[in-house]
């Protein structure tokens, strides 16, 4: 099926491209007659008006025509803001194209029928709550019930962005390509597959007309989409206010943190995670680890992971070797790659956003 697309979409490129050529080749004519004095500057003059409207009517003839990809013709001089930017600009324009709007709302509606969750779908107006990502106190919720609400909502939004990325990686697949080209994000469906770049677009416009907060990680030779989803958190309080309240209520916050779409999985006790796992105080996954390194190490800290590394005196088990790439990986993800904002997430925004490894 993605071959079939890709050729019918080259022949209607290769007509654009002759009919230019040919209205060129035209053009070059007439001005070799003109300045051998062969025909008069009317005649001239006529001629060229009408075949500039021929070559437009023709064109209209087939739609249409917009640019699907974006050749970067030197990508060893592009440098990296200016491939963001490239990125973040296709992000923007497709986001607004009809058939991302209608595959972003399906894959909503198809995870919230499923779940049973007939959710208004406003994601600004909950999740991203200003006085969390400003210099005012963020929103604190201390009720059980309100937090039990709270985490609901969030499991829902979150269980969202995440089915739109796994509806994605089984749609398109991954190639490694060649050439440096980037691709609007109705060409990558169009055509079926892409490498990361086109992923990126494709992910994170999907993101982005859902409402969610989007930016992209680049780093050598890689790019990846990441949605900003809020993480609820126990607020850790001064011991002196701890004392007066006196076995007071916990009390949480909602933590906004950039998750990436980078296909990073862990298999852990039999069972499958994701990044998107590891959001809020009662993340299973979080659990799951604590455990994990209690029993391996005594102790629930991820140093002790680390430090095994260089410890040739005790051998890896498998699980210890998932668990160790899996942290390393989101350490990398927090520290050797930029993130650029995808509006309207602003740098500013991004700069009180927490990276996922810091939530363990």
């Amino acid at each position: 099926m993605g071959g079939s697309a890709e050729s019918n979409s080259l022949r209607e490129e290769d007509i654009v491209k002759y009919l230019v050529s040919v209205e060129n080749e035209v053009l070059n004519y007439l001005e070799k007659c003109l300045k051998e004095h062969a025909i008069p500057l009317e005649v001239y003059e006529r001629v060229i008006s009408l075949n500039e409207e021929v070559t437009k009517k023709l064109l209209e003839g087939l739609g249409k025509i917009e640019p699907s990809e974006v050749h970067i013709l030197e990508p060893d001089r592009v440098r990296e803001w200016e491939f963001a930017r490239i990125v973040i600009e296709l992000i923007k324009a497709s986001s607004h194209k009809r058939e991302i709007i209608d595959l972003a709302h399906k894959i909503r509606e198809d995870y919230s029928l499923v779940r049973g969750f007939p959710l208004d779908w406003s994601p600004k107006e909950f999740i991203y709550d200003p006085t969390g990502v400003s210099e005012e106190p963020a929103k604190i919720w201390d009720s059980e019930i309100e937090i039990e609400t709270v985490l609901r909502v969030l499991d829902h939004y979150t269980g969202v962005a995440k089915a739109v990325e796994e509806k994605i990686r089984t749609l398109i697949k991954y190639v490694e390509e060649p050439d440096d080209i980037v691709r609007m994000a109705g060409r990558t469906l169009k055509i079926g597959f892409g490498d990361c770049d086109d992923f990126a677009v494709l992910i994170g416009s999907i993101w982005r007309a859902l409402g969610f907060w989007v930016c992209i990680g680049v780093g050598p030779n890689h790019v990846f989409p990441a949605v900003v989803l809020p993480s609820l958190e126990m607020v850790r309080e001064p011991e002196e206010i701890n004392k007066e309240k006196k076995g007071g209520s916990a009390r949480f916050r909602a933590i906004p943190t950039i998750v990436p779409a980078d296909n990073i999985k862990l298999n852990l006790f039999d069972k499958a995670f994701s990044c998107y796992d590891l959001l809020n105080f009662n993340s299973p996954l979080r659990k799951n680890i604590y455990t994990f390194l209690a029993k391996t190490f005594g102790s629930e800290k991820i140093e002790n992971l680390f430090s095994m590394k260089n410890n040739r005196k005790r051998e890896e088990t498998i699980q210890i070797k998932e668990l160790r790439y899996f942290l390393e990986k989101l350490q990398d993800i927090s520290k050797v790659y930029n993130y650029y904002p995808v509006p309207p997430v602003t740098d500013f925004i991004l700069r009180q956003c927490c990276h996922l490894i810091t939530l363990l």
